[in-house]
């Protein structure tokens, strides 16, 4: 009969973590009120979603030049360096141009779907089921 030994049974248990690690999407949460943020972050992560956050624009384009996330969640009126001008950052990065966005706002300039990355628009306040709902399309 075969068995494995304790430290193997670690390993395997490590591999299987590691193993659904990988396939967990990420998101990067670009919001300046921290307790949207905090919140948006904690309910994506019980989805099993690999989430990283800013507080600003500049903050996420900082973050970009490291990291590519599977999708986006931005608040267009941010301090410092705006959502539109992260959207035109990305648009001169070949390596995230394709990176989908969730543009986000509570203002009342017009967004529109399809243009300049922009796969999905909530209006603040959002349901925090449509959020995950259109997460799930914009990364399908």
């Amino acid at each position: 009969m075969f068995s494995l030994t304790s430290e193997q049974k670690t390993a395997t248990r490590l591999g299987d973590v590691m193993a659904i690690a990988d396939t967990r999407r990420s998101v990067l949460i670009v919001e300046d009120e921290p307790t949207i943020r905090a919140l948006v972050s904690m309910v994506l992560e019980s989805e099993n979603y690999d989430v990283a956050t800013a507080e600003d624009g500049q903050a996420a384009l900082a973050q970009l030049e490291h990291r590519k996330p599977d999708a986006m969640l931005l608040d267009l009126m941010l301090p410092k360096v705006d959502g539109w001008a992260v959207i035109d950052s990305l648009d001169h990065d070949t390596e995230a141009e394709d990176i989908p966005i969730i543009a986000v706002t509570a203002g009342q300039r017009k967004v529109v779907v399809g243009e300049q990355g922009v796969r999905a628009f909530l209006s603040k306040p959002y349901d925090l089921d449509t959020l995950l709902v259109t997460l799930d399309q914009v990364l399908q």
